[in-house]
């Protein structure tokens, strides 16, 4: 058991940060609390038990450990509903201090693997202020959640290539290293998450990251370059929450260039550029880092593609054998994109790590899940970094 005391007169959450969740009453110095885990949306949160009246996010920082340090859960939101008309609870029992009636037909997100006995951690909305707010419920009184999906998933052949697509807004990307998360390393398909993979990693202890990979103002991953530098292909695609923009980076050796990747609610993903629109771009590309290595040679392929214009991201997978210069084609007819004498200004991609890494996961407009990913041996490769979605729907 982790436990703590705060350090000083602390104001409680009821999600890990001050902007988007609600606030609750005010702990005194010295309360002790046991810690269950740690969160990195808006800095580092620890979501902690009082007693048994609450449970409640406080700021990491507010708090003084003891027993040792608390495993990461990288939040995963999924769409549900309320079938019965109940009320919600401030922790996984009746002990727990009530926390509002959620009425049937409520949509809710649930909390992925966060499950306690006859209760399920959910994240509803607060009619009043429009803030979230995290309570537990009676997970046999949700329902299935039928409504549109945050993403689209699209199929079809470009070039003889058949590509597998997720389109979303970029605000919905969340990265994240599977390696500092207490579940470890998993294939895609048995993570729980939709989504793509991200860049190269080291196949060695510690599954050294070797692409930048930021989110929210923290290199995700661990080992000796932990996401903060691209020693694979030196591009990256970049967002910033703050002015609600999409940027292009082709020669990010580390992410100290690029200004936004330190702050809160930004992402950036490294990988190689790929100078889409260019018809020089097979010199840039083998002027990066490893990139007349990569370059050469067919294997199973991901991208991500970001669009300026709309805000857009799309993540692409394709399950054929295919060279870089194909794959590239088949992304170009696909945006409808040709070459020309410069780059475009407004769709650009990048190749992330391919072969056994090369995996996908997406639900369909039927809400049917699709699963791209390749075995060897008979199993899926696990995987380090990732590129998810932050909700299902």
């Amino acid at each position: 058991m982790i436990t703590g005391t705060l350090t000083d007169a602390t104001t409680y959450y009821y999600g890990p940060g001050t902007s988007k969740y609600l606030s609750g009453g005010m702990l005194a110095p010295g309360t002790q609390v046991e810690v269950l885990w740690r969160e990195q949306d808006e800095g580092s949160w620890y979501y902690v038990s009082v007693g048994t009246a609450r449970r409640c996010y406080v700021p990491g920082n507010s708090v003084s450990l003891s027993g040792g340090y608390p495993s990461l859960y990288v939040t995963n939101l999924q769409a549900r509903k309320v079938g019965q008309s109940s009320s919600s609870r401030l922790g996984p029992s009746l002990y727990y201090n009530p926390a509002g009636i959620l009425a049937t037909g409520t949509k809710v997100h649930f909390l992925y693997n966060k499950k306690e006995g006859d209760y399920a951690m959910v994240q509803v909305t607060d009619q009043d202020t429009g803030k979230f707010k995290r309570v537990w419920f009676e997970h046999m009184k949700l329902g299935k959640y039928s409504g549109p999906v945050n993403h689209d998933y699209i199929t079809g052949t470009y070039n003889n290539i058949v590509l597998h697509i997720i389109r979303t807004h970029a605000r919905n990307i969340r990265l994240f290293d599977q390696t500092s998360t207490a579940a470890g390393r998993k294939p895609l398909h048995n993570s729980g998450y939709f989504g793509i993979n991200g860049g190269w990693f080291d196949l060695g202890t510690p599954f050294d990251i070797l692409n930048i990979a930021m989110y929210n103002g923290n290199n995700v991953g661990n080992g000796e370059y932990g996401g903060r530098v691209n020693t694979v292909g030196s591009g990256a695609i970049g967002w910033n929450g703050d002015t609600n923009s999409l940027s292009f980076f082709t020669n990010a050796a580390s992410c100290d260039s690029i200004p936004f990747s330190a702050q809160a609610n930004s992402w950036v993903q490294g990988g190689f550029h790929l100078w889409l629109g260019n018809s020089n771009w097979q010199t840039q590309f083998v002027n990066q880092p490893s990139g007349s290595s990569f370059i050469n040679g067919n294997a199973y392929r991901t991208a991500m593609i970001a669009n300026k214009s709309t805000n857009n991201v799309y993540l692409v997978v394709t399950n054929q054998s295919v060279s870089v210069s194909a794959f590239r084609g088949a992304i170009q007819s696909y945006m409808g994109i040709t070459d020309g004498s410069q780059s475009n200004a407004n769709i650009q991609a990048l190749l992330l790590d391919g072969g056994l890494s090369s995996q996908l996961r997406a639900k369909d407009s039927n809400g049917a899940i699709k699963e791209i990913y390749m075995e060897s041996g008979g199993a899926a490769r696990s995987l380090a970094q990732i590129a998810v979605l932050k909700y299902e729907t």
